[in-house]
């Protein structure tokens, strides 16, 4: 993956809604690859809180570059605004989960959801 082979067509977010099931196996094989993985970037802990305390409109993202998965956004959206699922007050680390390289990639796709949807991203 470089950035040189990055276009419109080669990146596309799903949205999968509040399916935690359909999602959960590409997030956990993201999470492998991740150096500083924290519980709060689990499937299972951001079920925990959308289940306990959440509020807002669940759309879990998978990030896609062709075919491949390369990462998984999390987000909450409030009045206009997506931000990252939990609470910064509650969650030591909150995070998109990335795979290794596609970081830039992903970040532009969630650029891109942002400005479709007409909301802002924030991901503190």
């Amino acid at each position: 993956m470089t950035e040189s082979s990055i276009s419109p067509q080669s990146l596309r977010i799903e949205d999968h809604l509040a399916d935690f099931n359909s999602v959960s196996d590409a997030w956990y094989r993201l999470l492998d690859d991740m150096p500083n993985r924290q519980v709060f970037f689990t499937p299972l802990w951001g079920k925990t809180w959308w289940r306990h305390l959440g509020s807002g409109q669940l759309h879990l993202l998978s990030i896609h570059f062709g075919e491949q998965i390369i990462g998984i956004a999390p987000l909450v959206i409030r009045a206009r605004t997506a931000a990252l699922l939990g609470d910064k007050e509650v969650c030591d680390y909150l995070d998109v989960i990335i795979a290794p390289g596609g970081e830039q990639m992903a970040l532009e796709a969630l650029r891109n959801y942002g400005r479709e949807k007409n909301i802002r991203v924030d991901l503190y």
